[in-house]
């Protein structure tokens, strides 16, 4: 009998320390990458590679693109540099007006979650999701959404 409660205890520990794995292992919504279709730390000519478009704003430091892929949504994608390796990543939705923008910010938290978990907090108007590559702030004001994808490394 005490062998079979101590069968059973650790049979239910390692129940949870599998569950518990399960949501520190999401990967995020963009599959095997970090953001959109590169990972963390790549240079600049590996982000234009990436993407189909010309940039409308390139800087030592910035790539921009409006681009119509983000989740469906019309956006600027912004790539962010640091020591001329990507580490931050965002989409900047404008929708056009608050109603549509509160719209667009529940679709995107549906499409976090998924991605990343539930949120690891909320700060006024700012939700964040993390994993243990990428930090994510999902926020809006007035009619636009942004989205930040940060390297967990930048911390």
């Amino acid at each position: 009998m005490k062998r079979m409660k101590v069968t059973v205890l650790s049979l239910v520990a390692l129940m949870m320390l599998v569950l518990a794995g399960c949501g520190a292992s999401a990967k995020g919504i963009f599959g095997e990458h970090d953001f959109r279709n590169v990972n963390w730390q790549v240079d600049a000519a590996a982000v234009k590679d990436s993407e189909e478009a010309e940039p409308f704003l390139e800087t030592e430091n910035v790539i921009n693109y409006n681009e119509e892929t983000f989740e469906g949504h019309d956006a600027v994608i912004s790539y962010n540099f640091f020591d001329g390796k990507l580490r931050k990543g965002g989409a900047m939705i404008t929708a056009e007006d608050e109603e549509e923008a509160n719209q667009i910010l529940e679709e995107m938290k549906k499409i976090l979650e998924k991605g990343y978990g539930k949120s690891t907090s909320t700060i006024g108007n700012t939700t964040v999701y993390e994993t243990e590559k990428t930090v994510v702030e999902l926020r809006t004001t007035a009619n636009r959404v942004d989205i930040v994808f940060e390297d967990a490394q930048m911390n």
